[in-house]
């Protein structure tokens, strides 16, 4: 039964590795977000039209 013991403390971290990756990808989103976020109001500010490319 010591394989038992082992996958019990085992699994708490096979539960954070995912959750962590997720997390991370939801703040590499969300910064992305904001910086062209940041840019188009920059570019407001300059009188310019953030729709042109």
């Amino acid at each position: 039964m010591e394989w038992l013991g082992e996958l019990i403390t085992a699994y708490p971290l096979l539960l954070l590795i995912p959750l962590v990756i997720v997390v991370a990808i939801f703040a590499v989103a969300t910064r992305r977000s904001h910086l062209k976020h940041l840019e188009q109001m920059e570019k407001i500010q300059n009188n310019f039209d953030p729709n042109l490319k």
